[in-house]
Formats: structure tokens, C-alpha cells, sequence
């Protein structure tokens, strides 16, 4: 229903400082370099230099500052303070790098040669493929500055931007010839495309320019234009120019020089002598004339540069504007075969329209009219005399191109009326040319009336804009015939029923109306109705202030006409007076539609435009609206942004205004198509009827209507019911709108059932009328959207318990005075049921059953029992309602099935069997067997059916096509809600109960958590156990009642159900949809959440710091610490919540404030257990559940650190190898930062840069198959870890070596604490081929053999590490994947290089009989080590050389011994 939890613009001005701080302070350094780069060595020089613009910028920073000016659209002022810093700057370096391109275009030229002559030489297809990815990294800077140039036109507008321009005459030529340079370099743009810049623009490499240069660059001209003096002063006589001619031109005449003008198609040169033409003439009209038929933003600006030089007065007195006029005029006339693109035609109307328009109130163009407007009605008119012709029909299909039709009749036509108001020179003309002006005028108001209906909302717009500006400069009483016009259509197709007054508007035009309605606003805006006119036209805005219609497709159609009429009504307030308006009796009215539209129409436009348009009425006219100055606080432009908030919050406080006037209003207006009649929202139908109900609680209090609030309550159960008896089987929506507007209204019960007019038969007359609405429902359960029918028909079963609570107290004997304080509505039970503890819901349900006992009011208890027999069998009978499987439908059927339980009073009082019955072997429903009703049987039932989901198939309908353990989920649902009863239960059983009963509830407690242990345990889909987990969520009694009753003083607190959440918390189940476990995760997440809130909670309430062993504290926690950290971002942010919670205090926090995936967050992870051992001084209990679960190793620290960063990492390693890439950085560049940034300066950084090794490098091995340390099942069987972990941990041990983390300096300590030392090394090699021996991915090997290759550089041949790594290295070139073998030649080659070999020794020799061989000294003790020379591995394909081959390769670069 809301897009947005939050309003976009409230949240863009919220951040607009920071985004536009952004842009200013980045702007500088993307444009130019800094001063130092580009000055000489001297000093002085250097001092003196300014930053040079640079040549290209990254393709990221570009379209990054573009996207921090998107936002501004609807906020564009707020760009003004730094228009005038900005625009020069970016003008600046586009000039300079126009001035640059000119400079070096010949070196550009041949170097573009000859890489285009190199390219195609070369066979290498994998450099052309790189070549082409690094040219997409960066773009030239002036493509970049024209994109950000354009962004600032379209936030602000062009007409502001080129107001900053420089616009000194000298940048006239270096643009118009870098224009020209490139249109020479690029032949064909009619292609020209109007998406963003494209960051791989191939056609830069040409030369060539993107749309926004060329935009840019004709707007800047059009803007140089303006200059004040002649042309022919600032033209240079460049290209184009035909002054100097050879002498047989000279001597042939001034054929011969026209011959030398320009060509364009169709256009004529003026008959004036050619070299009286200024050159920058010659060179624009080309360009200009050109774009204008090319589809993008480069045609808008070709235009105005066209109109701009045609208007100048020297350009006139040369025939330009003539000759231009002439060439627009015959490119219409239709009279040519071929039809050329529409972009064409739209071009050449919008130049006339934009001649037309820059001449108003001029005579430049009077010589033009009649031609102009003949050529464009020939256009329009589709029934013309010369019959049909494509040209005029391929125009006509053009919505702009109609649109500038308009807007080109609309200019002639107010200078036909403009010249008619003046007084005639000449008699005998003057009577022709009133002829020809008054036909004028009248086909063109007849052709805009015709297409206020067009198909497109743009010529609608320019259809209305010009029928008001013309009808204001008409004559009062034409004007008053044209507003009767508008009049007249909106009353066309317009149905009345005499009956009843209602009027239909099921017939009319919607696209039409918009139009006509927008016309009428136009016409207020421009005061041009007469005041007689006035009360028909409000009747008309009102009319389409609540217009809508819905499409074929169910689609809103009105939201244009009320958009519309929002207008209207402003220009009407604005433009009109109070003494005008008051004895029309409109303001009121115009008001309280205002106020039901801002506060329930659907369309967010429409309620905003209607919250402004009141602000304007009561502004306008003060002391003359109801509550005026309130009503507008109330119904604020904001506070409507969002419909939730408006259809609740702001409709309630107009109401709590004005119940006579607005609240009548509202609640009806909350029964139509605005509230929850609303067919296409079932979001909104829900928010609306809730406001219903507030709505009418507020008007049965406020004491302005003489009805009782009881008998108003009684009365809008009454009407409601009977509306809903009326609706057809069809109108599934609207049934379901009153349904839970009628449950709405049964929830305000108990706040009104405090006076006398509570009557049992008043309770079971809606009790009657309750069971009447159920079984309807119950028996269209095969209708069109079932789903809608039963979650409104659930919420309508919950809703009744404060009448059937009242009906059972009267019978009871409970006086009327003491149910306000005893009665519930049934989403306050619900609440309350959920409360640990429960205190009110154990109270209300006692004193219910109670009450139950006490009833001796036969008709009560017989009504209850009935209705409870429905609501039993629509819930859990046949075609149960706790089978569907649509989410809405599950929350409200179990919320009904507490309410059922509830409602059925004791067992005894039900004549329950004394024993209870056994889980059937096939659950059979309780409704639709003999016995009766009971809570026992019905949770056996419901047990049942969760823990044989098979069976569960029978009594529930349209269960998921993905197989049968889906079904059942709502029964999960209605298990863990109904489970507050079995404390319920408790509390009785402790007081009065007999042993029978406590054994009763005893077995429905326990028998809630088998069926639910028991279908995890069977039931492996996803989609159950995202229920199961879903359920615990929400049910925090559940969770929290396995942790209080354990009688193992071993096992955890809780472990009962602990063990789902754990085994939630490892689901990594994939299949073709990708890692579908991590919706179990994260919803194991949420659980584990409420049960460490409850956990906490009951600590605060015993006073007590967390009591929890650690190994109850650590089943949970290390999991929730491993997600923290991996790769998948919604669990990671997830786990960062539930983690933060843990932790607790100040650390957890910092640790919620900081980003997900940044580095700081991944830099916290890793120092996190340091921060929480400190915590642990004190055994008898903990601050946190970190710190208890920081004592869960073998009672050392080193055993406790290394077991924690062991979980850590199985988690972070997933992030720092198979993230994303910002997320791959983030990780390792904190993982290097954890180790290193304090591993200098003095011997306690140095320890603490050991410790930080060493447990890192534990818990990395500890994650590799072969790890002493590796967990043990129940059956004796070592746990290996998955391949998930295992690779990622390999690459990661890996770069660690590489990033100096495990760098070989460390390996030359002889100190025993070294790490890794050689036994390290051993180990570490041992677990790697372990990991090998079970490899079945490629992935997987080439990990090992990276870390084989590390290991050999790092030990250096020193010890026992290297030569096992090498060996293996020499052993894998001979394995049977070709990638193994490749990988391993990559990293033996890596491997040379690492040891820096300069030259051959005598000791080695290569095939060619040369020295491959040096011998070095060790950095530490032992022999000389030979070095083999690497350089063999050149010139030789190893991954197809034979075993000798290979063999004698690991022999050469001694891998073996």
C-alpha cells in the first residue's frame, strides 16, 4: 500500500546537505589535477601553476556525481546556492578541453590510426577483449562535464543553467567548429539515443560525441546568440565562407557563388548576395537544421538555436527567417511520396511553434499566419478535402507532434485576436482579414475541444492550456460560450437516477474528462468563467474530485480527473474572492471534500494536492471553514504523504474536529471505493477498516448526535451486516472489506460497554447475526479468492470474543456497570497472550471459565456452543481454514483458533470424555465427529495433523504443489498461540483442580512441543521449517517454557528447543533456486532474538546478572557469531542485530551502528572476543551472553580464544573469498589490519601481534579436515567440515601468507612461540592433503596448491614444510585435470619470482645447456640453498607435456629430492 516507510522528500532534505557537500567538494579534484602534478621542477614554477583539467575520468566518479544530483528533481532550489560555483567551473573545463581536442586533433588522428592498424594486425582475441574492458573504466572528461551539464538542466531546468554560462563572443568559434568537427567525424546521428552516457562509448574513439555534448553545445550557442551586434562582426571566415573565390568564380557571377553555399534539403537560400551571409550563418543552419530531426534532447536545443538566429534582426533583414519559414511550411505540405520519421515532422512544428512563440505580441510573423496555420489544420485535419495522405497520418500519429500542432494554432490564433483588438488601417481588407481570423479562431477552439480527449495526457495538457489562454483574450461573452462548452461535455454520457439521486458515471470518457476537467481548471486560473457559471462548475469539480473508474485489467483510470479537479479547486480559492464565493454556500463543501481526499484518496498525489488546495481554501477565505486553521494542521501536506498515516492518524484527528461535518464524511466516504471497498489494495482495505472503526467510536462518544453510544454502536453492526447480506458471490473484494470493517467496530465494544444499554439479548442478537456472516463465508469457500473471504471471516471470529465474553458474564449474573473493566477486544487478548508472563490473559481466561460455570442462561450457552461449533468447523474441519497456506490467512486462522479455544469454556463444561483420547492414526476433526467440543481434543487433533503431514492432505485444501510436507503450517501456528492456555491451565491446577485435569493439561503442554520436535525431526522442507521457526518467533512463551521446566540440572536451559534454533542456524540447504537455507537462518535468527529478549527480560525481573552455563550460552551463540560474518548481506545484517543484542552494552551498540560491509564492522568481529574476555573475572554469572559463552572452551583462554575465532572464521572466510568485491576487500583488509597495525614499536605490541597470529592461525587449521580439535558425532564419527568452509579457508591461509600476515620473516625466530613455525608448517601441510585426498571440485585443488605454494616460499627450503609442499607441487603437475596442472605452473612461476633469483649458477643446467642455477646464503642458519632458475617454465605448454617431460621439470627446479 505504502511504497516507502518513509517519505522521499522528507528524506531527501534530510540528507540533501550531505549529497550536495559531496558534489561541491568532490567537484574540484574530478575536474582538474592538483597544482603539483603538472608544474615543472622549479619552485617558483610551482607555486605559480594552476590545476590542468585532466584528459579522461573514471567511469564510476562520473556516474556517481550525476547520481548525487538525481534526487533534486523535486526539490531543485535547493541547488541554487551552488549554481553560480558550479556552472562556471564545469563551463571552464569543458572549454579548455574543447580547446585541447582542437590543439591535438591531427595527433589524436594518427594515433588513432594506428591503433586501429595495430588492432587489426594483431590475432590475439584476449587483448582486444581487454582493451575494450579497460577503455570502459574511464571516459573522456568532457563527455563527463556534458552529463553532469545535462543532470543540472534536467534538476533545474535549461533556461536557468545557460543563464551561467560564459557568454563572451570568443567561445562562439572554438564550439561551433569542435560541433562541426565532430559531425564531420560521425556522418549519421538520426540514431542519437536519449538513455544515460554510456560509459563504454565506442564511438569516442572516432572522434564522435555523446547526445549530451551535442545538446550542451547547441544550447550554449543558442545562448551566444543573444549577442547584441551583427554576425557578420564576430564571423572569422572559416569554412563556409564564399568572400574568397578564385577569379573564374569571381568572373562567372553570383551563380556561381551561390553554388558554394551550403546544401540542406528542401531549403532555399535568400535571394541576397552570398557573400553578404556571415559565415557563423553559413556553418549553423546546417547544424541546426540537421538536429532537429534526430530523436533525442539534441533536437529541443537544435530548436531553439534555429528560432534564436532566425529572429535576429540582422538575420531578418537578410530573408533568413523567411527562407526558414518557407522550408518548414514545404516540408508539410504533404506533397512528397516518401514519409520520412516522425522525429522529422516534430522537429519542423516545433520550430514553428517556437517562431510563433519568440514573436508574440510582435507583427514578425503576421505575414506568416494564414500560411502556417492553413499548413498545420491541412495536418490536423483528419477529414480533409484533399482525402488521405500518408504523410499527414504518419504526423498525426505523433503525440508531440500533435502537441506542437497546438501549440503552433494556439500562437497564430491569439495574434488573430490580438490584431482583431486593434483598429483596421484599411476598411475594404480589413473585412477579409475579421473573416479569415474569426474562421481561424473557431476551428481551432473546435479542433481543442476535440482533443481535450486525446489518448495521450501530454496533448490533453497543451489542448486545455491553450483553450484557456485563448478563451481569456476572447470577448466575455465567447468566453462564457466556451466554458458552457466544457460544461455541456462533462454532462454528456452522464446517467441520473431519479430513484435515489446517484448519479452514474459508469458510461463517460475518463481520458475526456480529464481534459475537460483540466480545462476548467485552467479557466479559473485565468478568471475567465463568469461568476453565473460557478456554482455548475464547483458541481462539476466536486463530481471529479471523487471520480474513479477501473480498467479492464482492474487498473485505477481516475486518478488524472481528481488530480485535475485538486487544481481547480486551487485556482478557484485562489482567484476568486470571499465575497464572491460566500453566497454560493461552496466553501464548506469544496472543504470537507478536501479533507476526505487528502485523508483517504489512494493516489499519493491526489491526497498532497488535495492537502494543498485546502491550505489555499482556508487561506484564502478565513473565518468561513469549520475549524479552519486546525483542520489544516491537521490534514498537512506531509502528515497525507503516506496512506497509512493518512487514512488512520490524519482521518481520525479531522474527525475528533468536526464529527457532524468531517467525521460524517470520512465514514462515509471510508465505506466507498476510498476505503475498504477499495477492489485492487488488500493492504489498504485493512488499514481503512481499522480507521472505520476509530472513526465511529469517535462519533458515538462526541456527544453531538442525541444516539446513545450503544445504540450507534448497535446501529453500524446492523447496517454493516445488512450491506454485507446484499454483496454477491463476486464481489469477493468488498466482502472483504466489510467484514473487517465490521470486526473493527466489534473491537471498540468494551471501551463503549460501560453504560446500561448492554442487554444479553442485544448480545446474542450480533452473536446471531455473527453466525449468519461466518457460515456465508464458510460456504463460499470455493469462490473466486478464497484466501481474502477466510482471513476476513478469522479476523471477524477473533473480534467477536468481547460479545461472547459479555454474553457469558450476563448470563453468569455479572452486572452491567463491571463490564468495562472485565471485557477485551480480541487483538488486546491476543497481546496480552503474548506477554511474559501473561498475567491478564491467565485472569481473563479464568474468570471466563469461571463464568462458564456459573451460566444458567440456557439461550446463551446453547448460541456460544453453536457458534463455536461453526468457527471449529471452518477453522479445522473440512476445507479448514488452518490449511491454506497463504500467510495471511495463517496468522488470522491461528489468532481465531486461541480465540476458539478460549471461548469453549472448561472441559467439563462441554461434557468432556473424562480420559483423553489418543492421536489418531489418521486425524479425523473434531467438528464433524459425535463428540464434543473441547480444548483437549481439538489440540490432539491439531497435534495430529502437524505430525503426520500427509494425513494433514485430507482436511486441508490447495496445499502447495511442492510436495505434501508443506501442509499443516497453520496448525503450527495455532499450536504455539494456543500454548498460553497450558499455563493457563497450570494456574488453575495449582489453585483448585482436581489430578485428572492437571494431568489433562499436563499432556496438552507436552503434547504442543513433541508434535512440534517431532515434525522438525521429519519434515526437511524449507517452507516447514521457516513456519516452525516463524512460529517460535512469535510465541515466545513457548521457547521460554522449555527453558523455566527443565529438569536436567545437565543439560542447557532450553535445550529442548535450542536444538532447532541450532540446527536453523547451520541450515545451508541449496537446490536449484540457489541457498534456500538462509530463509531458515534467518528466521532462526528472529527466534533466537525473542528468546534471548525473554531471557533478559526474566533476568531484570529476578534482579539477577545472565544465569546461563556457557555451554547452554555457546550452543547459540558461536552460530549466530559464524553469520555475522558471512557473505550472504540480509543474514549477515540479521546476525549483526542478534549478535549486537549478545554482546550488549556499549560494544554491542557500536557494533549495530556500524555498516554491514565495511571494513569497521569486519575490524570489530575480529577484536571482539578481546573485548568480551575481559568480562569473565567472575564465575557466578555474566553480564552478557558473549561473555558467557566466552568461558565455553577447555577452562583456558587460549583453548576459549581460539574455539571463538574458530567459529568466527568459518563465517568470515565465505566473505573474504566468494563475497562481492567491496565485501572481499572490507574483510581481508581488517583481517590484515587485525594482525599488523599493532605489530610495532614496543615488546606489548609485539606480544599481542604473536597472540593475534597464533589464534588465527589455530582457528584457521582447526576448520581444515584433519584438525585435532575436530567435534566428534554421538556415533564416534569425526565432523568434516564442509567444502563451503574448507576452500574459502585455504584461500584464505593463502593470503595471509601473501599479505605478510604468516610472512617468512617470522619463520627465521628460533623462539618455539613462533607462528607458524616449521611444526606449524608440517601440520599445516599434513591437513592440506587431506583436504586434497577428498577433492572432487576444481576450486578445491587449485586452494591446495596455492597454499602448497605459499608454504614453499615462505619455509624457503629450511625445514621439513617446504620440501612436502614442494614434492606435492612436483607429484600435482602430473594430475589428471588440465586446471590442476596449469595451476600448479602458475604458482611454481610464482614461486621463482618470489625468490628472486638475478642470475644463473653453475650448479644447475637447462635443456639448452646453460647455467639455471644460483646458490644464496640462508637468512638464518643451515647450508647454502641452490636455486633453480624458474625461466624454464617460458615457451613450453605444460599442460600438454608428457610424465617425463614433467618429471624432468620438478628434477630441474629441485621439487624433489
Amino acid at each position: 500500500m505504502d511504497a516507502n516507510d518513509e517519505e522521499a522528500d522528507v528524506r531527501l532534505q534530510r540528507i540533501a546537505d550531505d549529497l550536495l557537500g559531496d558534489f561541491d567538494s568532490s567537484l574540484e579534484s574530478f575536474l582538474r589535477k592538483s597544482a603539483a602534478t603538472t608544474s615543472s621542477s622549479s619552485t617558483q614554477v610551482k607555486a605559480k601553476a594552476s590545476p590542468r583539467v585532466r584528459a579522461r575520468v573514471r567511469a564510476r566518479e562520473a556516474a556517481r556525481m550525476a547520481a548525487l544530483l538525481d534526487p533534486f528533481q523535486e526539490f531543485p532550489q535547493l541547488l541554487d546556492v551552488y549554481l553560480a560555483r558550479w556552472l562556471p567551473m564545469l563551463a571552464d573545463a569543458f572549454l579548455e578541453s574543447v580547446e585541447r581536442s582542437s590543439r591535438h586533433s591531427t595527433k589524436a588522428n594518427a594515433t588513432a590510426a594506428a591503433v586501429a592498424a595495430a588492432e587489426a594486425a594483431t590475432a590475439a582475441a584476449a587483448s582486444t577483449t581487454t582493451a575494450t574492458a579497460v577503455s570502459s573504466l574511464v571516459v573522456p572528461l568532457q563527455a563527463a562535464v556534458a552529463r553532469l551539464l545535462y543532470t543540472i538542466c534536467k534538476v533545474r531546468g535549461e533556461k536557468v543553467v545557460v543563464g551561467f554560462l560564459p557568454v563572451e563572443t570568443r567561445h562562439l568559434e572554438p564550439l561551433l567548429g569542435a560541433l562541426e568537427a565532430q559531425a564531420v567525424a560521425s556522418p549519421s546521428t538520426s540514431s542519437s539515443s536519449t538513455d544515460a552516457l554510456s560509459l563504454t562509448d565506442e564511438s569516442d574513439q572516432h572522434g564522435s560525441w555523446t547526445w549530451q555534448e551535442r545538446y550542451i553545445v547547441l544550447l550554449w550557442l543558442s545562448q551566444l546568440l543573444l549577442a547584441p551586434f551583427d554576425l557578420a562582426t564576430i564571423s572569422t571566415g572559416r569554412r563556409g565562407r564564399v568572400d574568397d573565390v578564385d577569379e573564374d568564380v569571381e568572373a562567372e557571377g553570383g551563380a556561381a557563388k551561390r553554388s558554394l553555399l551550403p546544401e540542406i534539403d528542401g531549403f532555399d537560400w535568400p535571394d541576397v548576395e552570398p557573400t553578404a551571409i556571415p559565415s557563423i550563418t553559413l556553418r549553423i543552419l546546417p547544424l541546426a537544421v540537421r538536429y532537429l530531426a534526430v530523436p533525442g534532447k539534441e533536437r529541443d536545443a537544435a530548436r531553439v538555436l534555429l528560432v534564436r538566429i532566425a529572429m535576429r534582426r540582422d538575420m531578418q533583414e537578410l530573408g533568413i527567417r523567411q527562407a526558414l519559414v518557407h522550408w518548414a511550411l514545404a516540408s508539410l505540405d504533404g506533397q512528397g511520396t516518401v514519409v520520412r520519421q516522425p522525429y522529422y515532422y516534430i522537429g519542423t512544428l516545433s520550430f514553428l511553434a517556437g517562431i510563433l512563440s519568440a514573436a508574440a505580441g510582435a507583427s514578425d510573423m503576421d505575414d506568416a499566419l494564414a500560411a502556417i496555420f492553413a499548413a498545420v489544420h491541412a495536418v490536423a485535419d483528419e477529414d480533409g478535402e484533399a482525402g488521405p495522405n500518408s504523410v499527414f497520418a504518419a504526423i498525426r500519429s505523433s503525440a508531440l507532434a500533435r502537441k506542437m500542432m497546438i501549440k503552433a494554432t494556439r500562437a497564430v490564433t491569439v495574434r488573430y485576436i490580438q490584431l482583431l483588438d486593434q483598429p483596421p488601417q484599411d476598411e475594404s481588407a480589413s473585412a477579409d482579414f475579421s473573416e479569415a481570423a474569426d474562421t481561424a479562431i473557431e476551428t481551432t477552439i473546435g479542433y481543442l475541444l476535440g482533443r481535450l480527449a486525446d489518448n495521450d495526457t501530454p496533448v490533453r495538457f497543451a489542448a486545455s492550456k491553450a483553450l484557456s489562454i485563448i478563451t481569456l483574450r476572447l470577448p466575455p461573452d465567447m468566453a462564457a460560450q466556451v466554458s458552457d462548452a466544457v460544461l455541456e461535455a462533462l454532462e454528456r454520457n452522464v446517467l441520473h437516477d431519479a430513484a435515489t439521486g446517484h448519479v452514474d458515471l459508469t458510461a463517460i470518457d475518463p481520458l475526456e474528462w480529464h481534459g475537460l476537467m483540466l480545462t476548467l481548471a485552467h479557466l479559473l486560473y485565468r478568471r475567465s468563467p463568469p461568476l453565473e457559471a460557478l456554482p455548475a462548475i464547483v458541481r462539476a469539480l466536486q463530481r471529479g474530485l471523487a471520480f474513479e473508474r477501473r480498467s479492464v485489467s482492474g487498473s485505477a483510470t481516475g486518478t488524472n480527473v481528481r488530480d485535475a479537479a485538486c487544481f481547480g479547486i486551487w485556482a478557484l480559492a485562489r482567484r476568486y474572492t470571499t465575497a464572491e464565493l460566500q453566497p454560493l454556500q461552496v466553501l464548506q463543501m469544496l472543504a470537507t471534500d478536501l479533507v476526505v481526499a487528502g485523508c483517504l484518496d489512494p493516489a499519493g498525489n491526489i491526497r498532497r494536492g488535495s492537502s494543498a488546495a485546502l491550505q489555499e481554501l482556508i487561506g484564502r477565505h478565513p473565518d468561513t471553514i469549520c475549524e479552519g486553521i486546525p483542520v489544516v494542521q491537521a490534514v498537512d501536506y506531509h502528515a497525507v504523504a503516506l496512506r497509512s498515516r493518512a487514512v488512520t492518524d490524519v482521518a481520525q484527528r479531522a474527525t475528533a474536529l468536526s464529527p457532524p461535518i468531517y467525521g460524517v464524511a470520512l465514514r462515509e466516504a471510508l465505506v466507498s471505493w476510498r476505503g475498504f471497498a477499495d477492489a485492487g489494495d488488500a493492504g489498504a482495505r485493512r488499514v481503512a477498516a481499522a480507521s472505520f472503526g476509530q472513526v465511529t467510536y469517535l462519533m458515538a462518544t462526541s456527544g453531538e448526535d442525541t444516539t446513545a453510544p450503544l445504540d450507534y454502536f448497535f446501529k453500524t453492526i446492523g447496517t454493516l451486516v445488512s450491506k454485507i447480506k446484499t454483496l454477491q458471490a463476486r464481489q469477493v473484494e468488498e466482502r472483504h472489506g466489510f467484514l473487517l470493517a465490521l470486526a473493527a467496530v466489534l473491537d471498540i465494544f468494551p471501551s463503549l460497554a460501560g453504560g446500561s444499554g448492554v442487554t444479553t439479548e442485544l448480545c446474542l442478537s450480533v452473536l446471531e447475526q455473527l453466525h449468519g456472516v461466518i457460515e456465508k463465508c464458510k460456504a463460499l469457500s470455493a469462490a473466486r479468492r478464497p484466501d481474502l473471504l477466510a482471513e476476513a471471516a478469522c479476523r471477524l471470529i477473533v473480534s467477536s470474543f468481547p460479545i461472547i465474553q459479555a454474553a457469558i458474564y450476563l448470563g453468569a449474573g455479572t452486572k452491567v456497570e463491571q463490564l468495562s473493566t472485565t471485557l477485551l477486544s480480541g487483538p488486546t487478548l491476543l497481546a496480552e497472550s503474548n506477554q511474559m508472563p501473561a498475567t491478564l490473559f491467565q485472569k481473563t481466561v479464568l474468570a471466563l471459565d469461571f463464568a462458564f460455570l456459573s451460566c444458567t442462561h440456557e439461550d446463551t450457552t446453547a448460541a456460544v456452543q453453536a457458534y463455536n461449533t461453526l468457527v471449529a468447523a471452518s477453522v479445522s474441519g473440512p476445507n479448514a481454514w488452518l490449511g491454506r497456506q497463504e500467510a495471511d490467512v495463517i496468522s488470522a486462522a491461528s489468532d481465531a483458533s486461541l480465540v476458539l479455544l478460549v471461548t469453549l469454556g472448561p472441559q467439563e463444561q462441554l461434557s468432556a470424555p473424562s480420559t483423553a483420547p489418543s492421536a489418531p492414526a489418521a486425524p479425523a476433526s473434531p467438528a464433524s465427529s459425535t463428540a464434543p467440543l473441547s480444548r483437549h481434543s481439538l489440540i490432539s487433533f491439531w497435534s495430529g495433523v502437524v505430525c503426520r503431514p500427509r494425513a494433514a492432505a485430507a482436511v486441508s485444501f490447495k496445499a502447495r504443489a511442492s510436495g505434501s510436507g508443506t501442509t499443516g503450517t497453520g496448525y503450527v501456528f495455532a499450536m504455539t498461540k494456543v500454548f498460553p492456555l497450558y499455563e493457563c491451565a497450570m494456574a488453575r491446577t495449582g489453585e483448585n483442580a482436581g489430578e485428572d485435569k492437571s494431568k489433562s493439561s499436563s499432556d496438552d503442554g507436552d503434547t504442543i512441543s513433541r508434535a512440534l520436535l517431532g515434525r522438525w525431526a521429519a519434515d526437511r522442507s524449507i517452507d516447514t521449517r521457516m513456519a516452525l521457526l516463524q512460529a517460535l518467533a512469535q510465541s515466545p512463551a513457548v521457547l521460554m517454557q522449555r527453558a523455566i521446566t527443565t529438569s536436567s540440572s545437565a543439560a542447557a536451559p532450553g535445550s529442548r528447543f535450542r536444538s532447532i534454533l541450532a540446527a536453523g542456524l547451520d541450515d545451508y540447504t541449496t537446490d536449484a533456486r540457489g541457498d534456500v537455507g538462509s530463509h531458515v537462518r534467518m528466521y532462526a535468527l528472529r527466534a533466537t532474538q525473542v528468546l534471548w529478549a525473554q531471557e533478559a527480560a526474566a533476568a531484570d525481573r529476578e534482579s539477577s546478572t545472565y544465569s546461563t552455563k556457557p555451554t547452554g550460552a555457546s550452543i547459540l551463540f558461536f552460530r549466530v557469531l559464524r553469520l555475522a560474518a558471512e557473505k550472504l548481506d540480509r543474514v549477515r545484517v540479521a546476525a549483526q542485530a542478534t549478535l549486537a543484542q549478545a554482546v550488549g552494552g556499549q560494544e554491542g551498540a557500536h557494533l549495530q551502528s556500524l555498516p554491514f560491509s565495511s571494513q569497521a564492522y569486519f575490524r570489530c568481529l575480529l577484536g571482539l572476543w578481546e573485548m568480551v574476555s575481559i568480562e569473565n573475572d567472575d564465575d557466578a554469572g555474566y553480564s552478557s551472553i558473549a561473555a558467557a559463552a566466552a568461558r565455553s572452551g577447555d577452562n583456558t583462554k587460549n583453548s576459549s580464544a581460539t574455539k571463538w575465532m574458530a567459529a568466527l572464521m568459518r563465517g568470515y572466510v565465505t566473505s573474504a573469498d566468494t563475497g562481492n568485491e567491496e565485501l572481499v576487500v572490507a574483510s581481508r583488509a581488517a583481517m590484515v589490519d587485525y594482525v599488523l597495525a599493532n605489530g610495532g614499536g614496543d615488546n606489548d605490541n609485539d606480544t599481542l601481534r604473536q597472540s593475534r597470529q597464533q589464534c588465527l592461525w589455530q582457528a584457521l587449521l582447526r576448520n581444515l579436515p584433519g584438525s585435532p580439535a575436530a567435534a566428534i558425532t554421538a556415533a564416534g564419527k569425526v565432523v568434516t567440515p564442509p567444502d563451503r568452509i574448507v576452500v574459502p579457508t585455504l584461500e584464505i591461509v593463502a593470503f595471509l601468507f601473501n599479505a605478510g600476515v604468516f610472512s617468512s620473516s617470522t619463520l627465521d625466530r628460533t623462539t618455539t612461540t613462533t607462528t607458524p613455525n616449521r611444526d606449524d608448517l608440517l601440520e599445516l601441510c599434513r591437513q592440506v592433503n587431506e583436504a586434497m585426498d577428498k577433492a572432487g571440485s576444481v576450486r578445491k585443488v587449485e586452494a591446495c596448491i596455492k597454499v602448497y605454494g605459499v608454504v614453499a616460499l615462505a619455509s624457503k627450503g629450511t625445514n621439513g614444510g617446504g620440501d612436502v609442499a614442494r614434492e606435492k607441487l612436483a607429484s600435482l603437475l602430473h594430475h589428471e585435470w588440465p586446471r590442476a596442472r596449469n595451476a600448479v605452473v602458475d604458482e611454481l612461476w610464482g614461486l621463482g619470482l618470489g625468490m628472486e633469483l638475478s642470475a644463473p649458477g653453475p650448479d644447475f643446467q637447462s635443456d639448452a645447456g646453460t647455467a639455471a642455477g644460483a646458490t644464496i646464503a640462508p637468512s638464518g642458519p643451515g647450508p647454502a640453498i641452490s636455486t633453480p632458475s624458474f625461466d624454464i617454465l617460458k615457451g613450453v605448454d605444460w599442460i600438454a607435456a608428457d610424465s617425463a617431460s614433467l618429471g624432468k621439470l620438478a628434477s630441474q627446479l629441485g621439487l624433489v629430492r
